[in-house]
């Protein structure tokens, strides 16, 4: 059902930032409303949002926005098609989309190819949450890393959204184990009820190396995501089994691979 309720006008508000700092930098504005500009775009008007590290650490300042694209912040949204020059979509179709800046306001442009229906069953809030975190996962098991039935993987700061969601993916793909750390015992709950077999909580004295090969009889694991780097790094090559794969997730959502 069609359930758009917004006339597109010269302006759309917007959740503009004063100065990089705390949330206490931001404000409700005006800016001049988005505008289609190539046949395989959609304008979505916004329902849902999702709020990621990326966009904390834009607004303090520590992530430079790429050259030409919006400083507004949000890379994450859900809503309704308001109008569309694509062939793939039409208005009133509801959609998430992974967008390079300005989620935060009451409509965005979004390219076709980064846009996806929202199953049935699918709230927006769910749905918001889905095009980066999900998507990285997603890329990072399954087209990068080949997970396969019977895998045992480790999965470092476990609780964050990516975590979130390679723990579930891992389940759904059949994987012998789902190891986890962090830093926090409740994250760890988190991560147990998602479908994490082992849990560790870990510090800087702790060799989570030692306990994961106690734990798999010396063998090791099969898959490894990192988002935390140099400091596991040793320790993340103690604990790879033969063949096994080591990604390196960075902020940027870049990531690099290492074989075994």
């Amino acid at each position: 059902m069609n359930k758009i309720t917004k006339k597109v006008s010269d302006k759309m508000k917007s959740v503009l930032l004063k100065a990089h700092g705390g949330v206490e930098q931001l404000y409700l504005g005006e800016i001049p409303m988005c505008q289609l500009n190539h046949p395989s775009e959609v304008l979505i008007q916004t329902v849902s949002i999702g709020v990621n590290r990326m966009d904390l650490l834009q607004r303090e300042g520590k992530y430079p926005v790429p050259q030409g694209e919006s400083n507004i912040l949000g890379v994450e949204v859900s809503g309704y098609i308001h109008e569309s020059k694509s062939k793939l979509f039409s208005k009133g179709d509801r959609v998430m989309a992974l967008v390079s800046g300005g989620a935060y306001s009451e409509f965005i442009v979004a390219p076709d190819t980064l846009c996806m229906k929202i199953p049935t069953g699918l709230s927006f809030e769910q749905a918001a949450s889905i095009p980066e975190n999900w998507i990285t996962a997603y890329q990072l098991l399954h087209f990068i890393a080949k997970i396969k039935k019977g895998d045992k993987v480790l999965i470092h700061a476990a609780a964050s959204g990516v975590g979130c969601a390679a723990i579930q993916l891992c389940k759904i793909a059949g994987a012998s184990d789902i190891i986890v750390t962090s830093r926090s015992q409740h994250k760890l709950e988190v991560c147990k009820s998602l479908g994490a077999t082992t849990c560790l909580l870990i510090d800087d004295e702790i060799d989570f190396s030692q306990k994961i090969l106690n734990y798999t009889n010396a063998i090791g694991v099969d898959v490894i995501l990192d988002p935390i780097g140099s400091s596991y790094f040793n320790q993340n090559i103690e604990c790879c089994a033969k063949d096994a794969r080591l990604f390196f997730l960075k902020q940027k959502l870049n990531f690099c691979q290492l074989f075994f």
